[in-house]
């Protein structure tokens, strides 16, 4: 792996959500192996958890239902079927 490809890894692990505009983006980008683009998303998922997470701490539960879970979602399916891709 080059510096540059491991500086754009870097940067799609730290923040996927400003390198990419939706989960799928992240399955169309020829940068990334099939590994780097499963790490990606869950990195994104567990942002995304903290979030939410952190949301629910400050806020009534029913009140949380919002874009962040709904983008969830979609990096759940979206990593499920990466999986299925690579079967």
């Amino acid at each position: 792996m080059t510096q540059e490809q491991k500086s754009y890894l870097e940067k799609a692990m730290q923040d996927p959500g400003d390198l990419f505009g939706a989960p799928e983006d992240v399955l169309q980008d020829d940068r990334l192996s099939d590994e780097a683009k499963v790490k990606v998303l869950r990195n994104w998922a567990d942002e995304m958890k903290h979030i939410l997470e952190s949301k629910a701490e400050n806020m009534h539960p029913e009140i949380c239902s919002t874009a962040e879970e709904a983008l969830l979602q979609k990096i759940s399916k979206t990593l499920s079927g990466l999986g299925r891709q690579g079967s």
